[in-house]
This record gives C-alpha cells, structure tokens and sequence, in this order.
C-alpha cells in the first residue's frame, strides 16, 4: 500500500455515502475513524439518516464536519429497515455530481485505515474490467474467495457495509436493483444480479474496514459482519 501521498496528484473525486439510524456510540467511532483517516481523494459527504429518534445520534450528524469537503446531511421519515431506500436518495445526489466520478459508501458503524480510500481507488483503477464490477474494503471470511491476488481477492457475494464503484456500475446495476427492491437485505438482488451477469465482487487483502457494531441476523452463526484480516 502507498502511504507516501506528497508524491501523488490528488483528485478530490471520490463521494461518500453515509447511512444511520440512532447507535450514537457506533457512529461517534465511525466519524472519529474517519477523521483520522486520509481523505484527501475525497470530495464530498452525504449522510442519510433514517428517521433516528436518538437526540445524540441527530446533534452528531448534525454537526460533523471535514475541512475542505462538503458535507450534507438529509434527515428522511423513518422507512423501517428498508436501508436501500436511504441509499438511493443519497447515491443519487452523488451521481449527479459532476466533480464525482466515483461512489462510495460506509455503514455507520465501521473503523477504517487511514489510507483506505486510496487502496480502493488504486485496486479499482488498476483491476476493474468487464468482469470485475464492484470493489469492497471488507473480507468477510464466509463470503467464498473465488481467486487469491497479492492485494486483492476475487468473490461472487459480499454484504453492503462497504463498496466502491464508478457511476457506469451505478447506472447499470445497482441503480435499477435500489428502485425495484422490496426487500429488507437489499445486497441480496445485488449478488444475484452480479452472478447472473457473471460479473465479479472485488475484495481488499486485507481488509481495510472493519465492522464495529451489533452484529446481524445472520451473524449469529456466521462471522459475516467481522474481518478477521483487519
């Protein structure tokens, strides 16, 4: 990984979706591991929250702030745990954005190295092709590894906590799959259309980003929510 930024010509045209609802302890974490980390490809910051009844949650929100990048905060009516729906609004303000060629997104209860972005920037870049679509910063061991590389690995499913893609890949498949979906595990339609089009998930090795919150359903029984290489 390089960690020498003075000699790179940075271009501020990454856009970071963040999502949240109430957890304040886990988003103060995810906004202080930001902070620390290298945000200097970064141009600017949605955060989509979800309807949070948690005063601390909202003043957080409300007040964070990276210098030299924009912040915006949309507070929407609560929409259950439909997060694609918060997805959408906020991807959409960032595909719109001219100065934006690349879309991300971090679920608000994550840490992150500090040199994160670029590592996803520089394996997407350099690896993405016709089959390789979508890149995430977080190895979940349960997720099957189809091919090992030096910095990366090849998989056919990852979860949504953590991806980064241009907007050519918005447009044509995650675009159409955040407007139809019904359901609650909305990064299930995505592996399924991924496989259907024999596209493939790109993985950081190792992991860039870890999960810090409560783990879910199905993570009960599985580490799907924990990187063990981080």
């Amino acid at each position: 990984m390089n960690k020498n930024s003075e000699d790179e010509s940075i271009i501020k045209d990454i856009g970071l979706l963040i999502t949240t609802y109430n957890r304040p302890k886990y988003v103060l974490k995810t906004f202080r591991s930001l902070k620390k980390s290298d945000l200097g490809l970064l141009r600017r910051i949605i955060i989509v929250d979800d309807g949070s009844n948690s005063k601390i949650t909202l003043w957080l929100i409300k007040r964070f702030k990276v210098n030299n990048i924009r912040v915006d905060v949309i507070i929407k009516e609560r929409d259950g745990n439909k997060i694609h729906t918060s997805m959408l609004k906020g991807w959409n303000i960032l595909y719109k954005d001219d100065q934006i060629n690349f879309i991300c997104n971090l679920d608000s209860d994550t840490i992150m190295e500090k040199y994160w972005l670029k590592e996803l920037k520089k394996i997407y870049l350099r690896e993405k092709n016709g089959e390789n679509k979508i890149l995430t910063g977080f190895n979940s061991n349960t997720h099957p590894v189809v091919d090992t590389y030096e910095d990366y690995y090849r998989k056919r499913s990852i979860g949504g906590l953590n991806m980064f893609f241009d907007k050519e890949v918005y447009t044509e498949i995650i675009l159409p799959i955040l407007e139809s979906c019904k359901r609650i595990l909305w990064d299930d339609y995505l592996v399924e259309k991924m496989k259907e089009e024999n596209y493939y998930f790109l993985c950081t090795n190792p992991s860039v980003i870890q999960h810090i919150g409560r783990k879910g359903i199905w993570s009960n029984y599985n580490r799907y929510d924990y990187a063990e290489d981080f």
